[in-house]
This record gives C-alpha cells, structure tokens and sequence, in this order.
C-alpha cells in the first residue's frame, strides 16, 4: 500500500491552474471543487504511470467508484480544505481525510448517538464511516491519526499497512 498526499496551494504555486483541465472528469462549476476534484486526479494518475508503470491511466467508474481501465490497481481519493490525498494498492483500500472544524459536539453526539468529548472524537469516528462507505468489504485492517495537526486521516486496507508512511507526492 502506498499513501500519497498533495496540498494543493504548493501545486497550484508550482503548476498554475492551466494544467488543471486535462485531469477534470466531470464538470464542477464551485470553482474550489472543481481544483481540489482535478488536483485529486492528476495525482491519481501521474502516480499511475509514474510509480505504478499505467501506461495507459484512463479512469472508468464501476459499480460507481473509479478505477484505472486498464490495470488492476486499486485506489480511493478525498479531499478536504488543504489537501488530496490518494491511496493506492492491489487489494481493495480506501481513504478519508476531514479538516476538523469546530463543531456543535452536543448535536452531532445526538444525530449518531455516540458520545463525542472533543472534535478529534468526532472526526474519528466521520473518516472511519467515510472510508468504510468506500471500502465495502468484511475483512480490514483500519488505521487512523490526526495529519498536520487540523486534520483526521483514515485509512482502511485488507493487510497491514503503516499509515505514517504517508508522502508529499510532490516531494517524491
């Protein structure tokens, strides 16, 4: 399994919004979506070809989740606020990182009934849903921690994987 992030304001400082068109997939009119949707993608598929050997990295969407069409490499993205992250792996895996806002603990302890003491409670708990939405499978290895100090990062795979092995893609 490997982990990869990006911030996207050091991208868009490197690169500019000019290449962001050719990793869009989809129209996104909230221009905010529409980067962190495209910044998402081209590390999806530049890590395809460039650490995984895709050579061909076109994305399809089956049993609605994407997926490289031609390899069966596994991958799962989110992004939140910052940042975009991607995890990649030849068994099933999934991903979700959330910037942790302050947050009316009280109401969200009632609406899943669940007893929240602080926001990194909270977070906990919304990445692990988050990520196991994604994933679908019975058996799993789930790990989370808190990334760049604002941040609650959830990992799920179906072997043992080190999360703190996680890298700037950009720095790669």
């Amino acid at each position: 399994m490997k982990i990869f992030y990006i911030k996207i304001p050091d991208f868009l400082d490197r690169y500019g919004k000019n290449p962001l068109s050719n990793y869009a997939l989809k129209d996104i009119p909230n221009e905010k979506r529409y980067i962190e949707h495209c910044v998402a993608y081209y590390l999806v598929k530049d890590a395809g070809f460039k650490i995984f050997d895709i050579e061909n990295t076109q994305i399809i969407k089956e049993n609605n989740k994407p997926k490289f069409k031609y390899s069966d490499l596994n991958f799962s993205i989110s992004h939140s606020k910052d940042y975009v992250f991607a995890v990649f792996d030849n068994d099933n895996c999934a991903i979700d990182i959330q910037f942790m806002k302050n947050i009316n603990l009280s109401l969200m302890s009632k609406r899943y009934n669940k007893n929240f003491y602080t926001k990194e409670e909270f977070y906990e708990f919304w990445t692990q849903y988050e990520a196991e939405i994604k994933f679908a499978h019975d058996k799993f290895v789930k790990k989370t921690i808190v990334f760049d100090t604002n941040y609650m990062l959830t990992v799920f795979g179906e072997n043992d994987f080190d999360i703190s092995d996680t890298k700037n893609y950009l720095e790669s």
